[in-house]
């Protein structure tokens, strides 16, 4: 049957995609990406499909984010590459430290992390006992990637505190990473799990996750 809230739903979806995709191409990820131009926009287009799986989200859910995983773009260069005006991100930590929790994460395509909260104050409760909490639920604590990506989708989420992203360790330290607005621009950088919660810093979530590639 036809439905007008439908019809505007996934127009508005798509219009959410086209300005995600367009603010990669424009930070020359798309360029960049070790699978080249072609396929990295072949990828948009196929991942662009998957919209209608995408449920209606509350107004304080990001209904998705598009992913590129470190195997395409490195999480540095993806620092790097985020720039607004006369600001430009930056990583204090070095790649090869970085080791998602989840296998699903490390993947060679786009993907979608989808139904995007900033989650919870990190003072109000103990790390691993968060990270219990959200696998039971079947949600996903966000990787460094889809923190970078939450970024690049909308600038000023770090005004209102750090993200600590428990979906990701660096293991060169044993840390947790986590994004902040530094004095140039958003800055990645990791932290002692005790440390979590000493200053206004949320830890985001996502309900799950949708590949147009094999994983």
């Amino acid at each position: 049957m036809y439905s007008p809230y439908k019809v505007s739903h996934e127009m508005q979806y798509g219009r959410m995609f086209d300005n995600q995709a367009t603010k990669l191409i424009d930070a020359k990820l798309a360029q960049e990406a070790t699978i080249g131009l072609t396929a990295f926009i072949q990828q948009l287009l196929e991942l662009r499909n998957l919209l209608s799986r995408v449920p209606e989200c509350k107004t304080n859910q990001t209904p998705f984010l598009i992913v590129v995983p470190r195997t395409l773009v490195p999480v540095s260069r993806q620092m790097e590459l985020l720039s607004n005006d006369d600001q430009r991100g930056s990583s204090l930590l070095d790649d090869g430290g970085l080791v998602n929790q989840d296998e699903e994460t490390k993947v060679r395509g786009l993907y979608l992390a989808a139904v995007v909260e900033d989650g919870p104050l990190s003072s109000a409760f103990a790390p691993h006992d968060f990270s219990e909490v959200v696998r039971m639920q079947g949600r996903h604590n966000l990787t460094v990637e889809e923190g970078v990506a939450k970024v690049r989708s909308a600038w000023n989420v770090l005004n209102n505190g750090s993200l600590n992203l428990l979906g990701t360790r660096y293991m060169r330290r044993g840390q947790v990473p986590f994004l902040t607005q530094g004095m140039q621009g958003p800055m990645l950088d990791a932290l002692d799990e005790k440390s979590m919660g000493v200053t206004a810093s949320f830890v985001p979530i996502c309900a799950f996750r949708l590949y147009n590639t094999p994983k």
